[in-house]
């Protein structure tokens, strides 16, 4: 929590909030993981401090294959640390990779049968939000999901 904090104060722009994911936004986010039957390729895109990540790990089966792509090197330590070394001596046979990059330059492959964002698109550039669907949809298969998630200002 205190990571996720600080990389808030430090880098909100990459961040986009003051508080992590919960797990009900989670479980919502991951419902189509749940629904597709056999092998399954699976990216997530701007995971932070992995609120997502740990409703995926638990969901992937033998066959599947995970990437996770973040920008933040801060966020991408932790996420090494404390979710995916546990989960690759527990699961030897099923790829995980995580890359520290932009999605936009990201070295990945393509069809993905699910892509879950959690880019905060309200801080970026419309340019930059339509760059960036624009390399999500290139690695979606033609019969995959995208789920993303917006957080909205409230004007008072």
């Amino acid at each position: 929590m205190l990571k996720f904090l600080t990389q808030s104060i430090t880098r909100f722009r990459h961040t986009g909030a003051i508080w992590p994911s919960g797990d009900a936004l989670a479980r919502e986010m991951t419902r189509t993981f749940r629904e597709h039957d056999g092998p399954r390729r699976i990216l997530e895109v701007g995971p932070g401090t992995g609120a997502f990540t740990r409703h995926i790990l638990k969901e992937l089966r033998e066959h599947d294959e995970f990437d996770i792509v973040e920008i933040n090197p801060a966020f991408c330590e932790q996420i090494e640390r404390r979710l995916l070394q546990p989960f690759r001596r527990r699961n030897p046979g099923i790829p995980v990779r995580l890359h520290q990059s932009p999605i936009e330059s990201a070295d990945l492959g393509t069809a993905y049968d699910h892509i879950v964002c959690g880019l905060p698109f309200n801080n970026f550039e419309p340019s930059l939000v339509r760059q960036i669907f624009r390399q999500m949809l290139e690695l979606l298969d033609a019969d995959g999901d995208l789920v993303y998630f917006e957080i909205g200002r409230a004007h008072v």
